[in-house]
């Protein structure tokens, strides 16, 4: 009986391009992603913010007051001097956010780190499976030999039935540890 042969090894490129769908990587790449966001959200809080209308009141005494002088440069005073007075928390945000960015680096990079790991080991393991199948198919072929040559002998009235019952056990045995191999690599 023929076994089917074993499929080849993954391409070369394959491993490395199925890393960047990973869920862990990411995941990792999107919280790196978010901490830059909240980083730069930090540094735009530093710039003056100017409102053009007033802040309580109707639509028309927003317009009124827009079209006062005095309140216009109040206005724009206060939002130019808000980033001055509020600078040192401002700093300390930002250096809050680029810390965070920092640590989603280091840990995307040891998220990426883990997983060329684990497909190192995967593909390892499927190499060493590999050659384990090939050499029991090898024991395989050796079994059925001896099997075809203790039914020769036996055909011949040189060798009783024990004889040839015993390499047809070794050979269904072997067969069967062959595809249960192939079952897990699968």
């Amino acid at each position: 009986q023929h076994l089917p042969d074993v499929a080849a090894m993954l391409p070369v490129g394959l491993p490395a391009q199925l890393l960047h769908r990973r869920p862990d990587i990411l995941a990792a790449f999107a919280r790196l992603q978010a901490a830059d966001q909240h980083l730069e959200a930090a540094n735009k809080a530093r710039l003056p913010q100017i409102q053009l209308t007033a802040s309580s009141g109707s639509a028309a005494e927003a317009l009124a007051n827009f079209s006062d002088p005095r309140v216009v440069a109040w206005n724009l005073a206060l939002g130019l001097s808000q980033p001055l007075y509020a600078g040192g928390q401002l700093q300390a945000d930002i250096d809050a956010q680029t810390a965070a960015v920092t640590e989603s680096v280091a840990i995307y990079q040891q998220t990426v780190l883990e997983a060329c790991a684990q497909v190192e080991q995967s593909l390892a393991a499927e190499q060493a499976l590999l050659a384990q199948v090939q050499a029991l198919t090898n024991v395989v072929a050796k079994t059925d030999t001896n099997r075809t040559l203790a039914i020769q002998a036996y055909r011949n009235g040189k060798a009783d039935v024990r004889q040839t019952s015993k390499p047809n056990g070794h050979l269904h045995s072997r067969i069967h540890r062959i595809h249960r191999m192939r079952f897990t690599r699968a």
